[in-house]
């Protein structure tokens, strides 16, 4: 028999993708139009687009954090409810005030550097604002086009009425800007289906928040932030609440449940803030896995205390803990080097390169605990961070689940 041995292979490296999709709640409960246009708008460039892409490689799977107080408005959204925005926009530019004209220039220049550049009228719209030239009707009612052609996602802009407006590029009339409009109104119906077809796949799992994404440890006991921060200055009297946790979290779960006909087993609290009181609340709710942020496990006694290199942080971190003493929900912490990575760094990067980095990244956490089976999650914004990606981050997204799969045995 040879003296030689074969090298043990190393357990599997798991990665746990999670998005999360939130907005505030901006619809008055008069019914009047809302103030602020971003449900309207993500919904149009990201909310209806994204799910598919996620679901696109059953090799990666992907978990989709939706807020319940987003999806509402979603809905009302869709059954058509409005914003200060699209009033303006559907205004005729004609009958604009000077109050229209000056919203409109305040207001649809609100894009990313990236997304302007794709629109050589709307560069030079914004040049002329910026120097403070006067605008015509027409360079106004092209400005109003050309915001909304700016917040459509890539699949929008493959409809036919959107590429006749994007190759003419100016000169838009009157019809064609309703028009616009309209199509994207229908579009905000494309939402739920989306979302419901990527569950459906198995590729795409369910969490969501707590209705209205309250910080639930301090909405439970105000006094709990002396844990973390002892010098912190907190209300007097002591503001204890429980039971509002309590029925956010359950008005939460089953507002998602009225949408999707289900009840997810997962759930970003907001803000990744937890307390020992929240995890039991989340338990009792039959909430099945929470995430959070490194800095909450790795700043908790006594780990905090302990001097550990980087094989210590990876055998700590990635994997599930557990409360002991209560019916506890599971829970990860974030990896923020790879989160913030995607959120804020790899949007310059060709879309191989930011791939391969990430890789390599995963290959280090690796190399530093060879014999654990980690799992490594990596958990950020699911939407504002493409807009400053190409092609709203479909090519990363596609570089990466590529690279991934290539490191599957």
């Amino acid at each position: 028999m040879s003296g030689k041995t074969a090298p043990l292979a190393s357990p599997p490296l798991r990665v746990f993708f999670l998005w999360h999709f939130h907005q505030p709640w901006y619809a008055p409960f008069d019914g009047s139009p809302a103030p602020l246009p971003w449900v309207r708008l993500h919904a149009l460039k990201d909310y209806a687009a994204l799910p598919a892409l996620f679901a696109a490689d059953p090799r990666v799977p992907h978990a989709a954090n939706l807020v319940p107080a987003l999806l509402d408005q979603v809905e009302l959204l869709a059954q058509g409810g409005s914003d200060a925005f699209l009033e303006v926009a559907r205004a005729r530019v004609g009958e604009w005030d000077a109050g229209g004209r000056r919203f409109a220039l305040e207001n649809f220049f609100s894009v990313s550097e990236r997304i302007l550049a794709r629109f050589p009228r709307y560069v030079d719209l914004k040049r002329r604002a910026d120097t403070g030239e006067d605008f015509t009707e027409p360079d106004l009612r092209d400005l109003v086009v050309l915001f909304h052609l700016a917040w459509s996602s890539p699949e929008l802009l493959k409809d036919p009425l959107l590429v006749h407006l994007r190759k003419r590029g100016h000169a838009f009339t009157e019809d064609e800007k309703t028009a616009l409009l309209d199509r994207q109104k229908a579009a905000l119906s494309d939402v739920f289906p989306a979302w419901r077809a990527a569950f459906e796949s198995g590729t795409v799992e369910a969490a969501t928040s707590p209705y209205h994404h309250p910080i639930l440890p301090i909405l439970a006991d105000s006094s709990v932030a002396k844990e973390a921060l002892p010098d912190a200055v907190v209300p007097k009297p002591r503001f204890a609440h429980p039971e509002d946790a309590r029925s956010q979290i359950a008005l939460g779960l089953s507002t998602f449940e009225r949408h999707f006909g289900f009840r997810p087993k997962g759930m970003w609290p907001p803000e990744g803030a937890l307390s020992e009181e929240t995890l039991a609340l989340l338990g009792e709710a039959g909430v099945a896995w929470v995430a959070s942020d490194e800095a909450l496990l790795l700043q908790s006694p006594p780990i905090s205390r302990r001097k550990s290199g980087e094989g210590d942080r990876a055998r700590l971190l990635f994997h599930p803990w557990k409360l002991t003493g209560v019916a506890s929900p599971a829970v990860f912490f974030r990896d923020r080097v790879l989160s913030d990575r995607i959120g804020f760094s790899y949007a310059t990067w060709e879309a191989k390169d930011a791939a391969a980095d990430f890789v390599a990244r995963l290959a280090s956490i690796r190399a530093a605990a060879p014999e654990a089976e980690l799992a490594v999650p990596v958990i950020l914004d699911g939407e504002n961070a493409w807009e400053t990606y190409p092609d709203n981050g479909e090519p990363f997204l596609r570089a990466l689940a590529g690279a991934l799969v290539g490191l599957s045995p």
